[in-house]
């Protein structure tokens, strides 16, 4: 049996502790990193835009990869006069709200909206994830972003008032 030196012994043990730390460093870094994607894979995401319809359609959506529970998005008083929606109360709540899911909420024309006395209207977002985790957003929507993206949306008046005056007459066609 032939024996190997010392040193030769010693160098090959250094190299195998320094490989054993590599390999520990490389296992504690993939597990931070999937434990960061499991996050994401279970966390909700709210995100709320404007779409330049006429009416402008605001957009509430769920764009993360897991449910929303316990969906509160409120309004202030001073800005429900931005919507079509007749809403007594400054709240809308939903218990859920799955992943893609949209909420389109009616505001009034651009030419309304741009009289108004203010740039943007903040609505704020709460809600939960499936572990209980609370979110709180607050988004500042500005339909003044169309006019300064070429997207403003051009609207005279009487061919609105042609337009739903055609619908409402269909409506009672159809009656």
């Amino acid at each position: 049996m032939a024996f190997t030196p010392d040193w030769l012994t010693a160098f090959a043990t250094i190299i195998l502790v320094m490989a054993t730390l590599v390999y520990v460093f490389f296992t504690y870094k993939l597990t931070k990193e999937t434990t960061k994607l499991r996050e994401v894979e279970t966390t909700p995401l709210m995100s709320m835009f404007i779409k330049p319809t006429q009416p402008i359609e605001l957009i509430i959506e769920n764009i993360g990869k897991a449910p929303a529970y316990n969906i509160n998005i409120s309004f202030d008083e001073k800005y429900l006069d931005s919507f079509l929606f007749d809403c007594t109360k400054q709240k809308i709540n939903f218990s859920y709200f799955s992943p893609n899911q949209q909420l389109i909420i009616l505001m009034k024309y651009y030419h309304q909206l741009k009289d108004l006395k203010y740039d943007y209207i903040p609505i704020k977002v709460t809600y939960n994830s499936k572990d209980n985790r609370k979110f709180e957003d607050t988004f500042n929507i500005s339909w003044k972003e169309l006019s300064s993206a070429g997207l403003e949306i051009q609207s005279d008046k009487l061919e609105d008032i042609s337009r739903e005056l055609k619908n409402i007459s269909n409506a009672l066609k159809k009656k």
